[in-house]
Protein backbone atom coordinates (compact mmCIF):
# COMPACT_ATOMS: atom_id res chain seq x y z
CA UNK A 1 0.00 0.00 0.00
CA UNK A 2 1.40 3.26 -1.06
CA UNK A 3 0.52 7.27 -0.92
CA UNK A 4 0.99 8.73 -4.23
CA UNK A 5 -0.36 12.43 -5.21
CA UNK A 6 -2.55 12.35 -2.07
CA UNK A 7 -4.34 9.56 -2.85
CA UNK A 8 -3.73 5.32 -1.51
CA UNK A 9 -3.00 3.02 -3.91
CA UNK A 10 -2.81 -0.57 -3.27
CA UNK A 11 -0.27 -3.01 -4.99
CA UNK A 12 -1.62 -6.61 -6.31
CA UNK A 13 0.42 -7.78 -3.02
CA UNK A 14 -2.22 -6.18 -0.63
CA UNK A 15 -5.35 -7.00 -2.98
CA UNK A 16 -4.35 -10.61 -3.44
CA UNK A 17 -4.33 -10.59 0.47
CA UNK A 18 -7.21 -9.36 0.71
CA UNK A 19 -8.79 -11.83 -1.60
CA UNK A 20 -7.50 -14.47 0.06
CA UNK A 21 -9.02 -13.07 3.62
CA UNK A 22 -12.03 -13.27 1.99
CA UNK A 23 -11.86 -17.14 0.20
CA UNK A 24 -10.39 -18.39 3.61
CA UNK A 25 -13.67 -16.48 4.97
CA UNK A 26 -16.31 -18.31 2.38
CA UNK A 27 -14.61 -21.49 2.52
CA UNK A 28 -14.98 -21.60 6.41
CA UNK A 29 -12.40 -20.01 7.84
CA UNK A 30 -13.47 -16.88 9.10
CA UNK A 31 -11.36 -15.01 11.97
CA UNK A 32 -13.93 -13.72 15.02
CA UNK A 33 -11.50 -11.68 16.85
CA UNK A 34 -11.16 -8.69 15.14
CA UNK A 35 -9.35 -5.81 17.64
CA UNK A 36 -11.85 -4.48 19.59
CA UNK A 37 -12.84 -7.31 21.42
CA UNK A 38 -9.33 -8.28 22.74
CA UNK A 39 -7.79 -6.65 25.44
CA UNK A 40 -5.39 -6.51 28.39
CA UNK A 41 -6.86 -8.56 31.24
CA UNK A 42 -5.21 -7.18 34.85
CA UNK A 43 -2.19 -5.74 32.89
CA UNK A 44 -0.67 -3.39 30.32
CA UNK A 45 0.54 -3.39 27.01
CA UNK A 46 0.79 -3.09 23.46
CA UNK A 47 -0.72 -4.33 20.40
CA UNK A 48 1.09 -3.66 16.25
CA UNK A 49 0.31 -5.41 13.77
CA UNK A 50 -1.52 -8.05 15.06
CA UNK A 51 1.11 -8.79 17.70
CA UNK A 52 0.26 -8.36 21.64
CA UNK A 53 3.42 -7.71 24.02
CA UNK A 54 1.78 -8.55 27.23
CA UNK A 55 4.23 -6.29 29.71
CA UNK A 56 2.48 -5.51 32.63
CA UNK A 57 4.10 -5.99 36.32
CA UNK A 58 0.78 -8.55 37.43
CA UNK A 59 2.03 -10.92 34.11
CA UNK A 60 2.51 -14.58 35.42
CA UNK A 61 1.22 -13.43 38.82
CA UNK A 62 -2.79 -12.49 39.15
CA UNK A 63 -3.65 -14.88 36.31
CA UNK A 64 -3.25 -11.18 34.03
CA UNK A 65 -3.21 -11.30 30.09
CA UNK A 66 -5.76 -10.89 27.26
CA UNK A 67 -9.04 -11.09 27.61
CA UNK A 68 -11.56 -12.00 24.60
CA UNK A 69 -14.99 -10.33 25.20
CA UNK A 70 -17.75 -12.59 26.05
CA UNK A 71 -19.89 -10.54 23.48
CA UNK A 72 -18.05 -13.10 20.60
CA UNK A 73 -20.05 -15.86 22.23
CA UNK A 74 -23.45 -14.45 23.26
CA UNK A 75 -24.31 -12.48 20.13
CA UNK A 76 -22.64 -13.81 16.93
CA UNK A 77 -20.88 -17.52 17.88
CA UNK A 78 -23.58 -18.92 19.76
CA UNK A 79 -24.20 -21.47 21.47
CA UNK A 80 -23.21 -25.08 21.37
CA UNK A 81 -21.05 -24.27 18.43
CA UNK A 82 -17.80 -26.20 17.58
CA UNK A 83 -14.87 -23.34 17.53
CA UNK A 84 -11.19 -23.81 16.95
CA UNK A 85 -9.11 -21.25 18.96
CA UNK A 86 -5.77 -20.50 18.55
CA UNK A 87 -2.74 -18.19 19.10
CA UNK A 88 1.03 -18.27 19.26
CA UNK A 89 3.09 -17.14 21.90
CA UNK A 90 6.76 -16.28 23.38
CA UNK A 91 7.99 -15.25 26.97
CA UNK A 92 10.46 -12.01 26.43
CA UNK A 93 11.68 -11.90 29.93
CA UNK A 94 11.20 -14.04 33.10
CA UNK A 95 9.72 -17.57 33.11
CA UNK A 96 6.87 -19.15 31.22
CA UNK A 97 6.41 -22.43 32.92
CA UNK A 98 2.63 -22.78 31.58
CA UNK A 99 0.27 -20.89 29.31
CA UNK A 100 -3.90 -21.36 29.83
CA UNK A 101 -6.91 -19.15 30.78
CA UNK A 102 -10.28 -19.22 31.92
CA UNK A 103 -12.34 -20.98 29.44
CA UNK A 104 -15.66 -22.24 30.95
CA UNK A 105 -17.46 -20.48 28.15
CA UNK A 106 -16.10 -24.11 26.29
CA UNK A 107 -16.59 -27.63 26.36
CA UNK A 108 -15.56 -30.55 25.40
CA UNK A 109 -12.21 -28.77 24.64
CA UNK A 110 -8.81 -30.84 23.01
CA UNK A 111 -5.35 -28.79 23.64
CA UNK A 112 -2.56 -28.87 21.37
CA UNK A 113 0.72 -27.05 22.28
CA UNK A 114 2.90 -27.04 19.35
CA UNK A 115 0.65 -30.13 17.84
CA UNK A 116 1.04 -32.21 20.74
CA UNK A 117 -2.06 -32.88 22.59
CA UNK A 118 -2.09 -31.77 26.50
CA UNK A 119 -5.50 -32.37 27.57
CA UNK A 120 -8.74 -31.65 27.76
CA UNK A 121 -9.02 -28.21 29.84
CA UNK A 122 -7.35 -25.11 28.73
CA UNK A 123 -7.40 -23.45 31.76
CA UNK A 124 -5.32 -26.47 33.46
CA UNK A 125 -2.22 -25.14 31.33
CA UNK A 126 -1.01 -28.24 30.74
CA UNK A 127 2.13 -28.90 29.09
CA UNK A 128 4.21 -31.89 27.67
CA UNK A 129 7.53 -29.79 27.09
CA UNK A 130 9.07 -26.53 27.96
CA UNK A 131 8.19 -23.16 26.19
CA UNK A 132 10.04 -21.31 28.57
CA UNK A 133 13.10 -21.08 25.55
CA UNK A 134 12.20 -17.55 23.67
CA UNK A 135 10.37 -18.98 20.75
CA UNK A 136 7.05 -19.19 19.43
CA UNK A 137 5.05 -21.62 20.11
CA UNK A 138 1.72 -22.71 18.91
CA UNK A 139 -1.70 -23.33 20.98
CA UNK A 140 -5.00 -24.56 19.74
CA UNK A 141 -7.77 -25.17 21.62
CA UNK A 142 -10.88 -27.40 20.33
CA UNK A 143 -13.88 -27.40 21.88
CA UNK A 144 -17.46 -26.14 21.68
CA UNK A 145 -19.80 -23.66 22.98
CA UNK A 146 -21.59 -23.98 26.15
CA UNK A 147 -25.18 -24.31 25.82
CA UNK A 148 -26.63 -22.01 28.03
CA UNK A 149 -24.69 -18.76 28.80
CA UNK A 150 -23.93 -17.82 32.89
CA UNK A 151 -21.11 -16.80 34.67
CA UNK A 152 -17.61 -15.53 33.08
CA UNK A 153 -17.82 -16.30 29.44
CA UNK A 154 -15.15 -14.33 28.78
CA UNK A 155 -12.00 -16.40 26.88
CA UNK A 156 -8.47 -15.61 28.46
CA UNK A 157 -5.03 -16.51 27.85
CA UNK A 158 -3.04 -16.31 31.46
CA UNK A 159 0.16 -17.18 31.25
CA UNK A 160 1.57 -19.17 34.24
CA UNK A 161 -2.00 -19.68 34.90
CA UNK A 162 -1.01 -23.54 36.42
CA UNK A 163 1.85 -22.62 38.45
CA UNK A 164 0.04 -20.53 41.11
CA UNK A 165 0.23 -17.19 39.52
CA UNK A 166 3.38 -16.60 41.21
CA UNK A 167 6.53 -16.72 38.13
CA UNK A 168 6.77 -12.84 36.71
CA UNK A 169 7.21 -12.89 32.85
CA UNK A 170 6.57 -10.75 30.01
CA UNK A 171 5.50 -12.37 26.60
CA UNK A 172 4.53 -11.88 22.99
CA UNK A 173 1.25 -13.25 21.59
CA UNK A 174 0.69 -13.26 17.99
CA UNK A 175 -1.68 -14.94 15.09
CA UNK A 176 -4.60 -15.28 17.74
CA UNK A 177 -7.76 -16.40 15.81
CA UNK A 178 -11.06 -17.97 16.50
CA UNK A 179 -13.21 -19.61 14.06
CA UNK A 180 -16.57 -21.41 13.71
CA UNK A 181 -16.30 -24.92 12.77
CA UNK A 182 -13.94 -28.13 13.56
CA UNK A 183 -11.36 -27.58 11.39
CA UNK A 184 -8.00 -25.13 11.56
CA UNK A 185 -7.39 -22.44 9.42
CA UNK A 186 -4.23 -20.91 8.57
CA UNK A 187 -4.44 -17.31 10.46
CA UNK A 188 -5.54 -14.54 9.17
CA UNK A 189 -6.48 -10.63 10.20
CA UNK A 190 -10.45 -10.81 11.01
CA UNK A 191 -12.44 -9.02 8.29
CA UNK A 192 -13.63 -6.30 10.96
CA UNK A 193 -10.05 -5.21 10.48
CA UNK A 194 -9.21 -4.81 7.03
CA UNK A 195 -10.82 -1.70 5.18
CA UNK A 196 -13.58 -2.78 3.34
CA UNK A 197 -12.89 -0.89 0.33
CA UNK A 198 -9.72 -1.02 -1.85
CA UNK A 199 -8.80 0.38 -4.90
CA UNK A 200 -7.84 -1.90 -7.28
CA UNK A 201 -6.33 -2.07 -11.00
CA UNK A 202 -7.88 -4.36 -13.50
CA UNK A 203 -7.74 -5.10 -17.23
CA UNK A 204 -11.51 -2.78 -16.78
CA UNK A 205 -9.10 0.12 -14.73
CA UNK A 206 -9.81 1.11 -11.78
CA UNK A 207 -12.96 0.19 -9.42
CA UNK A 208 -13.81 0.37 -6.00
CA UNK A 209 -14.90 -2.99 -4.77
CA UNK A 210 -15.55 -4.65 -1.10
Amino acid sequence: CRFAGGAISFTATDVTFADSVKLQWQSGGRNYLKRSIVSFYDTTGTESNYVYSVTGANVGNLGSGLRIDSSLFLNTIGSSKNIVFQFKIKKLTGTLTSIGGHSTVLTNQQVYVDNVYVGSNFASGLLSHSIDDGNYHSVVVYGTTISTFSGDCNLYIQPNRNSGYNAACTVEIKELQLENGANRSDWTPALEDIDSKLTRITSDGIYTGK
